[in-house]
């Protein structure tokens, strides 16, 4: 339904609002028209002289080299067979999406992408972030909570055409479900996780508990931030997984000021893997004494009506993010 205006009828105004786009487009395109024959005019005896000649063919990376694309342009970050997909990136100084972890050996076009080398990327840039190495067991994570993304890429077709045949490993900074620009930072990833303001670039955090579904970062407000994993054990009491959470809060924030003046809260959720399909089971459900269950420590605002708006690592004594 179309409301009227001042002025009378609606189907008036918009015929009348027609034909002044038409004029104004056949006003707007003369003159396009003119300062194209002009230019022409001015350039039509203007030679420059040499031979064309194509730029040179980017050179394979290297390690630390910046991403300098934003991976969200790739239909297909993570192809099941080759080719990998090309991300522009050359060594730089300024801002980044990510960076180049290691070179390898290169891709087959058609060729299933073998899950070791994705694992081994994985284990490599928690080496080149600083973070802890990861545990044995991928689907039963213990430590931080961490966002890290990673992905093979490959020569673009110029690159190929050259005879370039590599893969590399490159970490990529969280790409938010729901933040509002892509990250990026002016400086190298290399040992993030030991700075402070950096560290809490890989942090997780939660709208709800139920599905465990997360954003890949903490730039947009949210009620849950996950802080750690610890395996499960059903003989253990509530109470006690709730100590080993505590500990873990406090370490991750760096004090226990925030705990101390009751702004925050601490959660334990337990959850595994189901069999049955690619999904977790959360909460009572997942505590079985026969397959392997986490913890998962989470902390929430006390105050039901607030939401955090930034990551609670390495804030210390800090005024927590809340709003």
């Amino acid at each position: 339904m179309q409301a009227l205006t001042a002025g009378g009828s609606p189907n008036r105004d918009r015929v009348r609002g027609d034909a002044w786009t038409r004029r104004g487009a056949g006003i707007v395109l003369l003159a396009a028209v003119v300062i194209v024959l002009a230019v022409a005019a001015g350039v039509r005896e203007r030679v420059v002289p040499g031979d064309p000649t194509a730029l040179p063919v980017p050179a394979a990376p290297q390690e630390g080299d910046c991403i300098q694309e934003n991976p969200l342009a790739i239909a297909d970050l993570f192809p099941v067979t080759g080719p990998l997909p090309a991300l522009r990136n050359s060594g730089c100084a300024g801002r980044r999406f990510g960076e180049v972890v290691s070179v390898g050996a290169g891709q087959a076009d058609g060729v299933e992408v073998p899950m070791v080398a994705v694992e081994q990327c994985f284990r490599q840039a928690f080496a080149y972030l600083g973070l802890p190495a990861l545990p044995p067991v991928l689907d039963l994570p213990t430590g931080p909570a961490v966002a890290v993304q990673t992905a093979l890429i490959g020569p673009d077709d110029r690159q190929r055409a050259a005879g370039q045949d590599w893969a590399a490993c490159v970490v990529l900074l969280p790409i938010a479900i729901d933040a509002d620009e892509t990250i990026t930072v002016d400086h190298s990833l290399r040992g993030a996780w030991d700075r402070p303001e950096d560290s809490r670039l890989f942090s997780v955090c939660l709208h709800v508990v139920s599905t465990m579904m997360a954003g890949a970062n903490c730039s947009v407000p949210h009620r849950f931030e996950l802080i750690s994993f610890r395996l499960g054990d059903p003989a253990q009491p509530a109470e006690a997984a709730e100590s080993e959470c505590l500990r873990d809060v406090v370490e991750a924030i760096g004090s226990s000021a925030a705990l101390d003046r009751g702004e925050l809260s601490v959660v334990v959720v337990p959850a595994r893997p189901d069999p049955k399909g690619d999904r977790l089971i959360i909460g009572a459900d997942a505590v079985t004494a026969d397959t392997g269950y986490v913890n998962h420590c989470l902390i929430e605002p006390a105050d039901a009506a607030k939401r955090l708006t930034g990551s609670v690592r390495r804030l210390m004594d800090a005024p927590l993010p809340l709003n």
